[in-house]
């Protein structure tokens, strides 16, 4: 099934070789408000295994650099902008930190999957600060340029001094994570 900020809620029949690009097919099928840079399949394992979630990014799935095989019984999840803040409101709230997936981004296939949802989420928050149009903190899902991350932040402002840049990316130092 496919839900959320879909244009129409339905069930997909599945075959051997279904893959996320055949049920995700066209920008129309998402509402207005849909977030296109993170959404998840919940995935049921066997009765001996607890579900596993899988994020992606529909962005990427629509430029076809990204597609997934899906298994019977998936259920995809499309969030909507107010719910990705809502998202990232809670774990502010709760003064939770970001634990990043540092292995994903080295990874041949760069699929995020966790055991719960809450997991999944906060290895995927990434902030942007400074003189962008929206600063704060998202949910990405996928391997971005600076310029594409830039971009989903909504872009440069006028003020923004394009030439001085700083990026802080997450390390693991005697097994705590640290910002470089």
């Amino acid at each position: 099934s496919i839900i959320g900020a879909v244009e129409k809620e339905r069930n997909y029949g599945h075959s051997k070789n279904l893959f996320l690009s055949d049920v995700i097919t066209s920008i129309d099928q998402f509402n207005k408000d849909a977030y296109l840079y993170f959404a998840t399949i919940e995935r049921s394992q066997t009765s001996f295994a607890p579900k596993t979630f899988i994020a992606f990014s529909p962005y990427d799935v629509l430029n076809k650099k990204k597609t997934l095989n899906l298994a019977k019984g998936d259920l995809i999840k499309i969030y909507t902008n107010k719910e990705i803040g809502l998202i990232i409101n809670k774990l502010n709230e709760k003064n939770i930190v970001p634990t990043p997936d540092l292995e994903i981004l080295n990874s041949e296939n760069n699929t995020s999957t966790a055991g719960s949802l809450n997991e999944l989420i906060k290895s995927l928050i990434v902030s942007v600060e400074g003189e962008v149009a929206s600063p704060g903190s998202k949910l990405i899902a996928g391997t971005y340029s600076l310029q594409k991350t830039i971009e989903i932040f909504g872009g440069f402002t006028k003020r923004a001094n394009k030439k001085d840049i700083y990026i802080s990316s997450p390390k693991i130092l005697d097994e705590n994570i640290i910002l470089d």
